[in-house]
């Protein structure tokens, strides 16, 4: 039972020690690397939520200038449609006003005779002549009337309005004006928006007319159904719109005319009334020898 002898076995567990270490050192730099890159993703984070706060800042403030922009050429627009549609009732006042007074001329060639009833001709002509311009004012008071409440309207009335502030303009100029109209369209919004939008164009083709010297003066005025929309097609025969003006005609301020004649605002206000007032669109076309403006408006379903 004694013990005779012991055998002593060496082992070297150096590099097992050493392999350890290695291993808690590059355990101890991943930690480190991690933690690193956990404080600069964190960072990079905080910096891009920065940025993007500061982005939404600098979009939101672009966002207000273009609206301020856009609310600025549409005050200037409405002015420059104030003095046109000024210029068309100094027009239709001035027959009126050369009747006005041959009627108040018999008025007191009458009353030198005597003659009760010339008098009274004379009388209710020139009172039917200031009624008619006095209803001229009330037509032009309500047109420009601001913050008009929505309702819903028939083109054809639209129409009819921008058509009466133009009559005069119009016949001076020797335009035929041909209607093919469906008069039971109704759509949503302020009429008088849509008649200076129909003033505008109209005027467009009157000074194109007007430009190239066209004898013969036509424009067509429709009003249609096409699905769920009502379209308004208003086309003339004054030669088109060259292919460089007819991508650039809706841009504010740009205009193929003598500055004298036009600001270049029109249709671009035109464009904005179809799109934010009544949610349609409005585009042009060369057709049938001449432009034509269409106007696509939403129906109810």
């Amino acid at each position: 039972g004694e013990i005779e002898e012991f055998i002593a076995i060496r082992y070297d567990v150096t590099k097992e020690v050493e392999l350890k270490m290695a291993l808690e050192k590059k355990e101890h730099e991943l930690e480190l690397l991690n933690k690193t890159l956990e404080e600069r993703v964190k960072l990079q984070t905080r910096k891009l939520y920065e940025l993007n706060k500061h982005l939404e800042e600098r979009i939101r403030e672009e966002v207000r200038k273009n609206e301020e922009k856009q609310k600025m050429l549409f005050m200037q627009s409405r002015l420059a449609s104030l003095g046109q549609i000024m210029a068309n009732i100094a027009h239709q006042w001035r027959q009126p006003l050369t009747e006005l007074a041959l009627s108040l001329f018999n008025l007191k060639k009458a009353a030198q005779k005597h003659d009760t009833h010339q008098i009274d001709t004379a009388y209710n002509d020139a009172k039917a002549l200031i009624q008619n311009m006095s209803q001229t004012i009330e037509d032009f008071i309500n047109f420009f009337k601001p913050d008009k409440p929505k309702t819903r309207f028939a083109l054809a009335e639209s129409l009819d309005e921008a058509l009466q502030i133009l009559e005069k303009t119009l016949e001076k100029e020797y335009i035929e004006v041909h209607r093919d109209i469906d008069e039971t369209l109704q759509v949503e919004g302020v009429t008088n928006e849509l008649s200076q939008v129909l003033i505008n164009l109209l005027q467009n083709a009157k000074d194109a007319f007007k430009q190239r010297n066209v004898r013969e003066r036509r424009i067509d005025i429709r009003i249609y159904r096409d699905g769920n929309e009502a379209v308004v097609e208003i086309g003339d025969n004054a030669g088109g719109i060259e292919p460089e003006v007819i991508e650039r005609i809706f841009e504010p301020y740009f205009t193929t005319k003598h500055a004298a004649q036009g600001t270049g605002l029109g249709l671009f206000m035109s464009k904005m009334i179809v799109e934010k007032s009544f949610d349609g669109s409005v585009n042009v076309e060369n057709r049938d020898g001449g432009a034509r403006f269409s106007i696509r408006l939403p129906l109810e379903s």
